[in-house]
């Protein structure tokens, strides 16, 4: 089988739940497929990216901007159409197109995030082939979520609004198009038969890499939370403030010596004031593995989002009971017995973490139900061998 997979981004290093997605799917299909893959990407990346890579798929760069710049939303506001979508479809673009396809083959074609939907579209059309959609999220929801949390007054609801209604109606005929599409959740498979009632769907859910996210038999910190998360998403940096005003200033008052450790790239000083309540602004490190086994409990905290969170399944599989909102936990069928403590009231999550430390041993056994729980339902080498095993069927007939 000779797959033509299309992603938005570049997806190393996989340094946040979307490229853990995407980098997963491509060295699973590798190992069923050979691979030809259509980046796209604001710059290329290092040369040692690049070769990594490599070992997996044959590699294939559109250098352009698409960031959602000044010009970008500009342009689609005067196109009508989203800019989510439209960034990344123009004739320039077309052309690069065109001259890749030209010179490989491939059997099917598979788009990772509906924004890479419309270009599967066009080649199949052109090449008389076939493509599936990879649907991480329903991304119109996330705009719409967007739109909702913004204050009444605030001209960028209404703007968000709109673009979300176009982003529905687009992403409802993408899928139409598409010969199958594979959902992250349960969810979002009821959401996008809404949008698209005939169409042929299959949960795919995402997954962990269980030999590689393994607890280190390190001495846990009691007294430790942690998150690891990408702060160049504004409703990560939202959610992560509310908890720290709401949820840890109260647990502060009862155990003084709680810390919240905070990891990941780009950590903004908005997150940096918060020292007199515990918060160690920290940013990356090379080895998040480390400090996840130090960690006593995982936070997840967000409001606005859909599909699934790969990060809340990946602290689940380093036996961590994770304090998440309703929005990160979608999609994840594991109940607090296992590890999971879902609420989006304040004083309900900082009673549960005041619980959980007071009491290490729980701690200890809970951990182990979760990592168990994962194994058991979200291992990338089950779920994309779904979406292989379809393709099959489909070059098949």
């Amino acid at each position: 089988m000779k797959i033509l997979q299309l992603i938005p981004q570049f997806i190393l290093p996989a340094t946040d739940g979307g490229k853990i997605g995407i980098y997963n799917i491509i060295k699973e299909f590798s190992k069923y497929s050979n691979i030809e893959l259509i980046v796209f990407t604001n710059h290329l990346p290092e040369e040692e990216y690049i070769n990594e890579l490599k070992e997996y798929a044959n590699i294939h760069f559109i250098v352009e901007d698409i960031s959602n710049s000044s010009n970008n939303i500009i342009k689609s506001i005067l196109h009508n159409k989203s800019v989510y979508l439209d960034k990344f479809y123009n004739q320039k673009i077309l052309n690069q197109i065109d001259k890749i396809i030209e010179n490989i083959e491939f059997d099917i074609i598979h788009a990772d995030h509906t924004s890479m939907a419309q270009i599967a579209e066009y080649i199949a059309k052109k090449k008389n082939k076939k493509f599936g959609l990879r649907l991480h999220n329903i991304e119109y929801i996330i705009w719409e979520r967007y739109a909702k949390d913004l204050p009444i007054f605030d001209p960028k609801k209404i703007i968000i609004k709109y673009q979300s209604g176009l982003l529905k109606k687009e992403e409802a005929r993408l899928i139409s198009e598409s010969e199958i599409s594979f959902p992250i959740t349960n969810k979002d498979k009821s959401i996008a038969k809404e949008l698209s009632p005939n169409s042929k769907m299959i949960v795919a859910s995402a997954g962990v890499d269980a030999a590689k996210l393994k607890r280190s038999k390190v001495e846990r910190n009691p007294y430790q939370l942690v998150i690891a998360t990408t702060y160049n998403w504004v409703h990560n940096i939202n959610g992560l403030i509310w908890f720290i005003e709401n949820v840890l200033s109260k647990v502060k008052y009862k155990i003084p010596n709680i810390s919240l450790k905070l990891f990941g790239k780009n950590l903004p000083d908005s997150l940096k004031k918060y020292g007199h309540l515990g918060v160690e602004a920290i940013g990356f490190v090379d080895d998040i593995g480390i400090e996840l086994s130090k960690a006593s409990i995982y936070i997840s905290p967000l409001f606005v989002g859909s599909g699934i969170r790969i990060k809340v399944l990946e602290a689940l599989a380093y036996e961590l009971p994770v304090i998440s909102t309703s929005i990160s936990a979608e999609g994840i069928e594991i109940d607090e017995e296992n590890g999971l403590f879902i609420s989006d009231d304040a004083e309900t999550q900082a009673n549960k973490i005041i619980a959980l430390i007071n009491n290490p041993q729980l701690i200890n056994t809970i951990g182990e139900r979760a990592r168990n729980a994962v194994l058991e339902k979200y291992t990338w080498e089950s779920n994309v061998k779904l979406m292989i095993d379809e393709y099959q069927k489909i070059i098949n007939d």
